[in-house]
C-alpha cells in the first residue's frame, strides 16, 4: 500500500469504529516496536500524549487489540 492508500483507509475505519487502549507514556517505544512487528501499519493508529503520562493506541479489529493487551498486561 503507498502512503496515500495507508491514510485513506484509516481514515475509514476511525470514523466508524476501533477498539482502543491507553498506555503509559514510558511503554511507547516498546508498543511501537512491537506493533511494527505484529500488526500492519493501516491497521493501528497511535495517538501520543492523550493525557498526563498516557498515549492511546487505536485498532481497527478486535484480534489485534486482544493480542495487544495481552502482551502490554505481560510487560508493562
Amino acid at each position: 500500500m503507498t502512503p496515500n492508500d495507508i491514510c485513506d483507509f484509516k481514515r475509514k475505519w476511525l470514523m466508524a469504529s476501533y477498539y482502543q487502549v491507553f498506555i503509559h507514556t514510558d511503554m511507547r517505544n516498546r508498543t511501537k516496536d512491537w506493533l511494527k512487528l505484529n500488526v500492519p501499519k493501516h491497521l493501528h493508529d497511535v495517538k501520543t500524549f492523550t493525557n498526563v503520562d498516557e498515549d492511546c493506541v487505536r485498532f481497527e479489529n478486535g484480534k489485534h487489540f486482544d493480542q495487544f493487551a495481552t502482551w502490554y498486561k505481560e510487560n508493562r
